[in-house]
């Protein structure tokens, strides 16, 4: 019976550790980046657009790093900024599987979007 409260009361906290990021102004595009030699090629393709990383965000949800680690792929290309979320200053990155890295008001985010695979893929075909 304790097992069964420590559990229930684990996944109602983790349900209310959801942060979304669909509000977001003064989106800046910093730059491209990628790690290893043959992704380089592959990666100087990958761009997104101001619109595109709006789009982004407002379809993202937030993850934790063991769904990150065991349910999505890494890729090795990325774009990377800044944008303001609730008065705070915040920095990202988007690989080109949909996956971001975000670090706002000290705290840091991984998020993925589900349906954005259309226009993070095409960037690289």
């Amino acid at each position: 019976m304790k097992n069964t409260i420590l559990l229930v009361c684990f996944f109602l906290l983790s349900g209310c550790n959801t942060e979304e990021f669909g509000d977001v102004s003064n989106i800046k595009i910093k730059g491209t980046g990628y790690e290893g030699e043959k992704a380089g090629k592959l990666c100087g393709m990958f761009k997104l657009n101001k619109s595109q990383v709006k789009t982004y965000f407002k379809k993202t949800k937030k993850i934790d790093s063991t769904e990150a680690h065991y349910q999505h792929d890494y890729y090795s290309c990325w774009v990377h900024g800044d944008f303001v979320y609730k008065g705070n200053n915040c920095m990202w990155s988007i690989d080109v599987g949909g996956l971001a890295n975000i670090q706002c008001g000290g705290k840091e985010y991984i998020t993925y979007c589900k349906n954005c695979e259309n226009f993070m893929l095409e960037q690289i075909s």
